[in-house]
């Protein structure tokens, strides 16, 4: 770029970087663009420029720069980078080319901030359910990973008219046991009724009456008993899913037992387990006796 033969007139060189066999090194020129000059830079097609463009409500800088780098000069002229904690783009090419993508960030920035004019905000204090437990069972539910679609070609200009997926939130406060929801209305509203029923089914199953059982030991020793028992729901939670409340387990020495309580399935595991053991230890103790009179 220089002065056209003193006639005061720039002058530009413009090439085909598709049928150049050597690497065209260009340096840009830094411009600042806005509403007041991007019509002019529109129509300067051999001026090769960049530009650092902020945006305020664009909430996904990768992706929007994956469909903005499809538009750029090809050959490694034009480049579009994000600048995610800034939130700005750097935009380097041919000015009609940084021109229209302007527009298009300017487009689904504002497309951004009417999406977060309609989000809603509700919080649910929870009766009966853990609220961390509960955000993690909507998070597996609604924020399911979006699918890997098929990448348009180079020559097909990708879809930016609609606007970027509403986020939703889902935010547990352990302090006041409450879940927070944020997203659209129609989603808000989604969320709420599946964090209902979550909140419903701890309540029925803390409803659900307990079981209780008096297992009298003929030779093991009830605490040593109560402790591997103990132990094993801690180490096995997923046996035990299905209480509100874990199972409890004492042990009744005077009385040669131990005592269980819970709900019927956890009680009746538990059971087995006891009888196992007594039984075992019987056995260990017979062989003992036979090896002593031996």
């Amino acid at each position: 770029i220089g002065p056209g033969n003193g006639s005061g007139f720039p002058r530009y060189l413009v090439m085909d970087g598709r049928r150049t066999s050597s690497i065209l090194k260009i340096k840009p020129k830094y411009v600042e663009i806005s509403e007041d000059n991007v019509r002019d830079l529109a129509k300067m097609d051999g001026l090769y420029v960049t530009t650092a463009m902020r945006v305020e409500h664009l909430q996904d800088l990768r992706a929007a720069r994956g469909a903005l780098q499809r538009l750029v000069t090809a050959q490694n002229i034009g480049n579009v980078t994000e600048v995610a904690d800034s939130k700005t783009f750097i935009i380097t090419d041919f000015a009609p080319n940084v021109a229209g993508i302007y527009r298009l960030i300017k487009e689904m920035d504002a497309a951004a901030a009417r999406s977060e004019r309609d989000l809603v905000v509700e919080t649910v204090q929870l009766q009966h359910g853990n609220a961390l437990a509960c955000a993690t069972s909507l998070e597996s539910l609604f924020r399911k990973p979006t699918p890997v679609m098929p990448q348009p070609s180079r020559s097909r200009t990708p879809d930016l008219s609609r606007p970027p997926a509403s986020p939703l939130r889902i935010v547990p406060d352990t302090r006041t046991n409450t879940v927070t929801v944020r997203g659209t209305p129609e989603k808000v509203k989604e969320v709420l009724e599946t964090l209902a029923r979550l909140d419903a089914e701890v309540k029925a199953r803390a409803a659900t009456p307990a079981r209780y059982a008096l297992i009298v030991l003929e030779h093991a020793d009830p605490g040593e008993v109560a402790n591997v028992l103990m132990n094993t729901i801690q180490q096995r939670k997923e046996m035990f899913h299905g209480s509100a409340q874990p199972p409890g387990v004492s042990a009744a020495r005077e009385a040669g037992a131990v005592l269980l309580s819970g709900t019927e399935a956890a009680v009746t595991q538990l059971e087995s387990l006891a009888k196992q053991i007594d039984t075992r230890t019987g056995e260990l103790k017979t062989a003992e006796s036979t090896a002593a009179d031996k």
